[in-house]
């Protein structure tokens, strides 16, 4: 079973930026040192079993939840 992370994509000066939108992925971006989660941080998480899920806009790159339903 793969355990869902929430995040915001926001369109910044023309580049998605992946703004921690739960409790697990504000804990990844704290160890990672940043505001943000970047597609490798998110990737790397996806190989520790975690799954990303955007509340409003597909994630490009990343693995995510809608795969493994």
């Amino acid at each position: 079973m793969k355990t869902i992370a929430y995040v915001t994509v926001k369109n910044v000066y023309g580049e998605d930026r992946y703004y921690p939108d739960c409790e697990k992925s504000r804990a990844l971006a704290e160890i990672a040192g940043t505001k943000t989660l970047t597609t490798a941080t998110m990737n790397q998480a996806f190989r520790l079993g975690l799954v990303f899920e955007s509340r409003h806009r597909p994630i490009n790159g990343v693995m995510q939840a809608a795969n493994y339903r």
